[in-house]
């Protein structure tokens, strides 16, 4: 997996705006949502 800076710290972003208690594995699971589907995962 390759992220610019931007893409990378947007996801992590959207993951704490939907979750502020996020794990580290909730927050691989969004980046690499994000590279499969160009798409933020969403956590509800």
């Amino acid at each position: 997996m390759i992220y610019y800076g931007e893409d990378f710290a947007d996801v992590l972003l959207s993951v704490m705006e939907q979750k502020a208690e996020a794990t580290d594995q909730e927050c691989l699971q969004a980046l690499l949502y994000y590279y499969e589907h160009d798409d933020f995962m969403d956590f509800e």
